[in-house]
């Protein structure tokens, strides 16, 4: 009876556990990794232009990429020069 008790209960865990993860796969996705990952560019981005008052070279040398690179993503993320 115990046992039986133990195996249902254990059982019971386990699938809520999978469950959870099940759920937390389908809230978690690459694009949401990506989603975030853009976000987090653009705000970086936006502020190192603020801080180089519109300098493209100056902000993309405060990132630690290139001028082009900047250039590319400004326009990935439909910035204009602050």
């Amino acid at each position: 009876m115990v046992q039986n008790l133990l195996m249902i209960l254990l059982f019971s865990v386990a699938r809520t556990i999978s469950d959870i993860q099940q759920d937390l796969e389908q809230i978690i996705t690459p694009e949401s990794y990506t989603t975030a990952f853009d976000k987090l560019n653009k705000e970086f981005i936006k502020k190192a232009l603020q801080q180089s008052q519109g300098k493209i070279r100056a902000a993309a040398r405060s990132l630690g990429i290139s001028r082009n690179t900047l250039k590319r993503l400004l326009s990935k993320y439909e910035l204009k020069n602050i």
